[in-house]
C-alpha cells in the first residue's frame, strides 16, 4: 500500500480544517486500495466534542458498510490518535493505523500511553508512525504558533494602557516631584482628595478640618511600570507608619494613602500593604480607599519645585536622582525591542507567563551560566539549578541578591513575590517551598528571561570570574 499517497489524502483533509480555523487534522480510512470514509476536525464548527478527524472517517465508514467491525481496514492519519479516537479504533478492531507526527500531549498510539497495543484488549493494531512526519508536524505547529500569536497579541494590546492612581504622602510639592521623575510615569496633577466640605482651596485645606489630603494624580504606562514597582517606590519616600505626619508637615491633610478608582487595583493594594506591614512589623498607617473626589489644585501648586528649585521639599534630593534613574520599567526597551522575540518582550517587559513544560530550559541542565536575557547581566549558576517538577527553571538562589530585586505581587488574587533583573526585566517568582538542603527557596524563571551560556564559553563571553562557581560534580 503507498502509505505516502494516502497521507497525502489525510493532508487534504487537514487542510479543510485549517481553512475552517479548526485544529488542522485530517483523517482517510482504506479498504480495499479504495478510501471508504473521510473526516477532518470540526468541534468548532458542529459544537460537538467528539467531531474528530478520526471520529468522523469511522462513523462514514461503518455507515457505508452497515457494520462496527472495519476489521480489514487501515486508518491514515496526520497527527497521532487522542485517547477518545484510540479507543473507537480498538472497537471497530481496524487492522492498522498509519500516522503522520506524534502528539506528546494527549498522543495514545506511538507514546508511552499506547491504548491500542494495550495487553489487557482482545485487539491489537498495528502502528507505523512517521509518514509524511515533517509535513504534518508543521502544519500543527504553525496552528498552534498563530494562536499563541493571536492570544500575546491580544494580551499586548489589553496591557499597554495609560492608568492612574492617586498617592499622598505628605506636602505634594515633593511627592509630585518624585513620582514624575519614575520612568513608566505619564502625567502627574497636584490636587486635594478625599474631602468632605465641597470645593477646596489651598487655604481652606491647610486649617486640618475639610478631610481633605493633598494628593498626586499620577497616570502611568502599565506596560512599562506596574502598581506594584509605582507602590513600591512610593514607600520609599513616605513614613508608612505616621499618622497625619510626613517630614515637619502636621495635620490630617499630610496623611498618607492611596485611592484607587478601578477595582481592580484592590488585591494589588491591599496585597502590596499587607506585605509592607509584613517587612516593617509594624502596622501601617497608610489609608486605601477608592477616590470618593479629587480637585486640582492652584496653578501656582503645579510643577511647583521645577517652578521653584529652592522651594520646601521634605523629600531629600538622593531620591529625586533614586527616582530618576530607576532601572525598572520600560527603561531599556527600545535597545531590548530589535533584540528580543515577542515572547521576550511580553515576559520581560510586561510581566508575561511563559507555558509550562513547553520552554527552553525547565528540563536542561548543563553547565554554564544563566544571564538577563535583555542585557546580559549574570543571575543564575547552573550549579543552583534543580528539578522542582514545576515545569519552569528553578534556582535553590542567584548568583548575588544585588543582581536582582524582589517587589511584592498582589495580581491574579494571589499573594506573590516577584523577581525582577537589576536592570528591571522580570524574570518570575520567588517561592518558600524548596528543599530545605538548598536553603528552602525556590526561584521560578520563565525560560524566556534567559540566555544560558555554556561553560565552554564563559571565559570568551566575559563570565569567566564565575567559573569556580561551578561545582565539581557539573564538571
Amino acid at each position: 500500500m503507498d502509505c505516502e499517497f494516502y497521507m497525502e489524502k489525510a493532508l487534504e483533509q487537514a487542510d479543510i480544517a485549517l481553512a475552517l480555523d479548526e485544529v488542522p487534522i485530517g483523517c482517510v480510512i482504506v479498504m480495499g486500495g479504495e478510501i471508504v470514509g473521510a473526516g477532518y476536525n470540526c468541534r468548532n464548527m458542529r459544537k460537538n466534542a467528539l467531531c474528530h478527524a478520526e471520529m468522523i472517517a469511522l462513523n462514514e465508514a461503518c455507515e457505508r458498510f452497515g457494520d462496527w467491525r472495519l476489521e480489514d481496514a487501515v486508518l491514515f492519519v496526520t497527527v497521532e490518535p487522542c485517547p477518545m479516537c484510540a479507543g473507537a479504533i480498538l472497537q471497530a478492531r481496524v487492522k492498522t493505523v498509519v500516522f503522520g507526527a506524534r502528539n506528546p500531549k494527549a498522543g495514545c498510539a506511538g507514546s508511552a500511553l499506547n491504548i491500542l497495543q494495550a495487553p489487557g484488549f482482545n485487539h491489537r493494531v498495528e502502528i507505523i508512525e512517521g509518514v509524511l512526519k515533517d509535513r504534518c508536524a508543521a502544519l500543527m505547529k504553525d496552528y498552534f504558533s498563530g494562536i499563541r500569536r493571536k492570544i500575546k497579541e491580544k494580551k499586548l494590546g489589553e496591557m499597554n494602557v495609560i492608568k492612574q492612581i492617586y498617592l499622598a504622602g505628605g506636602c505634594f510639592w515633593g511627592i509630585e516631584k518624585y513620582l514624575s521623575l519614575i520612568p513608566g510615569v505619564t502625567k502627574t496633577e497636584v490636587g486635594y482628595a478625599n474631602g468632605k466640605s465641597g470645593i477646596p482651596s489651598y487655604e481652606k485645606v491647610c486649617r486640618g478640618d475639610t478631610g481633605f489630603a493633598e494628593a498626586v494624580r499620577v497616570e502611568y504606562d502599565d506596560s512599562r511600570l506596574s502598581l506594584s514597582e509605582l507602590l513600591a517606590l512610593y514607600y520609599d519616600v513616605v513614613d508608612p507608619t505616621s499618622i497625619n505626619r510626613q517630614g515637619n508637615d502636621k495635620g490630617e491633610q499630610y496623611r498618607t494613602g492611596v485611592y484607587y478608582e478601578d477595582d481592580a487595583d484592590t488585591d494589588i493594594i491591599s496585597g502590596s500593604l499587607t506585605l509592607l506591614g509584613e517587612s516593617l512589623r509594624k502596622p501601617v498607617a497608610i489609608e486605601m480607599k477608592k477616590l470618593e473626589n479629587f480637585y486640582p489644585a492652584e496653578e501656582y501648586h503645579q510643577k511647583y519645585l521645577d517652578k521653584n528649585p529652592g522651594g520646601y521639599c521634605h523629600i531629600g534630593a538622593s531620591s529625586f536622582e533614586a527616582a530618576r534613574n530607576y532601572a525598572g520599567g520600560y527603561k531599556s526597551s527600545q535597545e531590548a525591542r530589535g533584540k528580543l522575540t515577542d515572547l521576550q518582550l511580553a515576559v520581560t517587559r510586561r510581566g508575561a507567563t511563559e507555558p509550562p513544560f513547553d520552554n527552553e530550559y525547565w528540563n536542561f541542565f548543563e553547565p554554564g551560566v544563566y544571564v538577563d536575557i535583555a542585557d546580559g547581566a549574570p543571575l543564575f549558576m547552573s550549579s543552583n539549578k534543580f528539578d522542582s517538577g514545576c515545569g519552569w527553571p528553578s534556582f535553590s538562589k542567584p548568583i548575588d541578591k544585588k543582581f536582582i530585586k524582589t517587589l511584592p505581587d498582589a495580581s491574579l488574587g494571589m499573594r506573590r513575590t516577584e523577581v525582577k533583573s537589576g536592570g528591571g526585566s522580570h524574570l518570575g517568582h520567588v517561592f518558600d517551598d524548596g528543599p530545605e538542603s538548598l536553603g528552602g527557596l525556590r526561584y521560578c524563571i520563565n525560560s524566556a528571561a534567559l540566555r544560558f551560556v555554556p561553560k565552554s564559553k564563559m571565559e570568551e563571553e566575559g563570565y569567566g570570574g564565575l567559573l569556580p562557581l561551578i561545582t565539581e560534580n557539573e564538571k
